[in-house]
């Protein structure tokens, strides 16, 4: 009898050891809001749980780093916008000054106009963002167009890996934009212009008109193609961002504990313990009789 009782008190202790243990685990995950806080809740999920964490991290660096181009495109759009404004009313001046009748007061006031234009265009070429000259290449800390119109920076651009070997231009040429015409870049062609006009005895070159439109299709084209590089990244991004969320969703089901199933777990180990600790007390109590 005594070896009976014996076995039983210690079959209920061991009993009330495994519920405080499975009580702790179920309190940390009501903690944590996760199933698995150690490798031995779970050894056959880490490896999931890891790679979805490795995943998850690798999209959010590369959405990062695209919203940044996104947000670099889009000024090179808006500066190329600015550039390209400039030089249709620069080609209306020339234009304008094709007509005869005009007055050298009203031609020298035109070459004035386009001088500033000029000085508009040259601001845009030298743009900067955050201390950086954006038309500048790898030298973005040097002034890329001097005031006569010389390129001073590189015609390097910059790339970023949107995908595991898949690259997008973020950059955009400033000398292929603003200093591609042969034999003048678009600063002395409409110093040129600007020269003939306010000079009676000089004509406006039909080569800086020639390269003036040229220089306008340049801009132009270059903002369209801005423009798809900045769909791409948008696109991508979209993609990523919704990986991101389905892999969130599979890492959820491998390590997120159910709070609702915790807290019932929980309220039925409370009743587990309670029944235990019952028949442990009344084990001792028959113990103490069978001593009588």
């Amino acid at each position: 009898m005594r070896v009976t009782l014996a076995s039983s008190f210690q079959f209920m202790q061991t009993e009330i050891g495994r519920i405080n243990e499975k009580t702790a685990d179920l309190q940390k995950q009501a903690a944590t809001g996760k199933k698995i806080n150690e490798v031995s809740d779970d050894p056959t999920a880490v490896r999931p749980i890891l790679n979805y964490r490795t995943q998850i991290e690798s999209s959010d660096r590369y959405t990062r780093n695209m919203d940044a181009a996104k947000t670099g495109l889009k000024n090179y759009d808006y500066q190329l916008g600015r550039a390209f404004d400039l030089l249709v009313q620069a080609k209306e001046q020339t234009v304008a000054a094709g007509n005869g009748a005009l007055r050298d007061e009203d031609m020298a006031t035109m070459g004035k106009i386009v001088e500033g234009l000029r000085e508009e265009l040259l601001g845009v070429a030298n743009s900067q963002s955050d201390g950086r000259y954006i038309f500048a290449g790898y030298e973005e800390d040097t002034k890329p167009f001097a005031d006569d119109g010389t390129f001073n920076g590189d015609d390097n651009t910059r790339t970023l890996e949107i995908a595991p070997g898949e690259e997008v231009d973020i950059s955009v040429s400033g000398k292929e934009v603003f200093a591609s015409t042969t034999p003048d870049n678009i600063f002395e062609t409409l110093q040129n212009i600007s020269t003939a006009m306010k000079d009676p005895a000089i004509e406006i070159d039909s080569n800086d008109v020639e390269s003036l439109q040229e220089v306008m299709d340049t801009v132009s084209s270059t903002r369209a193609d801005v423009g798809t590089r900045i769909n791409r990244l948008e696109s991508a991004v979209s993609y990523r961002e919704k990986a991101v969320l389905d892999m969130k969703e599979f890492l959820s089901d491998y390590e997120d504990a159910d709070i609702v199933e915790v807290s019932s777990q929980l309220m039925q180990q409370e009743t587990s313990l309670k029944a235990a600790l019952a028949v442990t007390t009344k084990i001792g109590q028959l113990s103490l009789l069978d001593y009588m």
